[in-house]
């Protein structure tokens, strides 16, 4: 019990000694986007703390997991998904919360 106290109270002091504060923002940076002419900004949103990487440096796990949240058939659906449009213009007559029906294809092409 006492090691399991201690170990607690150093984890925490660690935690806490190499955490920033609320409020400190290591990397101040918006969302921009742009017109389909790549140069007219739309809108710039937020400043969050983030780093931005490569998608090389995104290690292959992770990419696969993001898109299999995302859309699981990803990989062989022709780039619509009609069950998932039906879903949620069912829920939208039912007046349930907003569902997406888009694939990654649709909302990138």
């Amino acid at each position: 019990m006492t090691l399991f106290l201690v170990s607690g109270a150093i984890g925490a002091g660690y935690g806490a000694a190499r955490s920033p504060l609320p409020g400190q923002v290591l990397n101040n940076a918006s969302s921009v986007f742009y017109y389909s002419d790549g140069r007219t900004e739309i809108a710039r949103l937020g400043a969050e703390n983030r780093t931005e990487v490569s998608l090389a440096q995104v290690p292959e796990h992770v990419q696969q997991a993001i898109l299999a949240a995302e859309n699981r058939d990803f990989s062989h659906d022709s780039g619509i998904s009609a069950g998932g449009i039906l879903r949620a213009m069912w829920a939208d007559v039912r007046g349930k919360p907003v569902q997406g029906g888009s694939t990654i294809t649709q909302q990138y092409v």
